[in-house]
């Protein structure tokens, strides 16, 4: 998330250094050297999109993966302190009761 937002961030800035890069290269009167043509119409833009990538990523701190380090090691007095939760469901429709319960019965009768 944090790095989605750094490019959008920087993507956005893209929008208000081509603004700045066309006044500025107004106000310097349309210049057509190389040089400082290159420096006002690519660099202004290319520091503007830098700056939005920047700021984005200083910024973004609170949408980044904090990752633990005692994920996953369990100590034995987390486990000895564990509450365990045990589900037991009993179905007695489908329970059946086959043969005798008290098997002496059936000695009596032969």
């Amino acid at each position: 998330m944090r790095l989605l937002r750094t490019l959008i961030m920087g993507a956005v800035m893209l929008i208000p250094g081509l603004l700045l890069a066309m006044l500025i290269w107004h106000i310097a009167g349309q210049p057509v050297s190389e040089p400082l043509e290159s420096l006002i119409c690519n660099g202004i833009p290319l520091l503007s999109v830098t700056l939005g990538i920047l700021f984005g990523w200083k910024t973004g701190e609170a949408y980044a993966v904090q990752i633990d380090s005692n994920v996953g090691k369990e100590t034995k007095e987390d486990v000895k302190n564990a509450t365990i939760v045990q589900n037991i469901t009993y179905n007695i429709q489908d329970s059946a009761i086959s043969g005798d319960l008290n098997p002496t019965l059936n000695l009596k009768d032969k």
